[in-house]
């Protein structure tokens, strides 16, 4: 099973919340992108500070777009960065000139001048006008088939490190796939995934190896590099400031590095040589 995830989509009210754009596949992206080309005032709306909202943002500000982030959480990327590093990555994107709208979430979006723009309304109280509004909630793993078939899902399709589920014969990869009670819908463990099951299924039994696999977010703004801490591990964060960014490292009770965040270019130089410190989050089994 390599089925993937679908985009979170929320319960919005309002006669233009059918014209939000998700983008999950190269389809999505085009429409996003062929709309985006007719509007000419070059304002977008994003739902989600995640990573692929902040991406998105980073990318669209670097075509002149006029881009407003909005998120329910405090801060942007607030899952994977401690709370004195999301501080520091949203000042430098609103620096560079995206603006957020945070600890609020959007009430109703509704066609304005004849359909051609639309209002989003806030539960701040806030409205905003857009030519354009794009969800970047998050993606919820696939997994319809998977039940109906009686496999074991929990957040994704619950597999071994073999990658196979609790059924005879039926492996699950990619997004969809939670794998020794980990989900990673990141580029580098998606890639151990496939090279591990090529293995099995050319008959060499191969358990799935993950090393520690820092995700480069992709905004050039604020350059920025996360290697998440497990979390069922308590850590204690210690930073290193520079004039360009900084260096916050995740130890655990023992003092061994469990996780990172590098923002900005002079940390990011650090991101091999910290690398090397982590345990793998799943040994390489001989």
């Amino acid at each position: 099973l390599a089925v993937g995830a679908n985009p979170i989509r929320l319960a919005i009210a309002g006669d233009g919340s059918d014209d939000i754009h998700v983008v999950n596949s190269l389809i999505d992206y085009r429409a996003f992108r062929e709309n985006l080309a007719k509007r000419k005032d070059k304002r977008v709306v994003i739902l989600g500070a995640g990573l692929i909202g902040c991406e998105f943002a980073n990318d669209l500000l670097h075509s002149d777009y006029d881009v407003t982030v909005i998120d329910l959480a405090p801060q942007p990327l607030g899952r994977l960065l401690p709370n004195h590093v999301a501080e520091a990555f949203q000042t430098n994107l609103e620096q560079a000139g995206i603006k957020f709208a945070l600890s609020t979430t959007v009430e109703k979006v509704t066609k304005i001048n004849d359909g051609e723009d639309y209002a989003v309304t806030l539960a701040n109280g806030q409205t905003l006008v857009a030519d354009i509004v794009l969800s970047a909630i998050g993606l919820q793993p696939n997994t319809a088939l998977a039940k109906s078939a009686d496999i074991q899902t929990s957040r994704g399709i619950i597999t071994n490190t073999l990658l196979e589920t609790n059924q005879p014969d039926i492996y699950a990869v990619g997004d969809c796939a939670e794998v020794n009670g980990t989900l990673l819908p990141f580029v580098m463990p998606i890639m151990q995934q496939a090279r591990a099951l090529a293995k099995t299924l050319s008959g060499q039994s191969t358990a799935v190896h993950y090393p520690a696999m820092p995700v480069a977010v992709k905004t050039p703004a604020a350059p920025l590099t996360v290697l998440p801490a497990p979390l069922d591990v308590d850590v204690n964060w210690e930073t290193e400031e520079f004039d360009d960014g900084m260096i916050a490292k995740a130890a655990d009770a023992a003092g061994t590095l469990r996780g990172f965040v590098l923002l900005g270019t002079t940390a990011g130089k650090q991101r091999l040589t910290l690398t090397k410190l982590v345990p793998d989050l799943i040994p390489a089994q001989i």
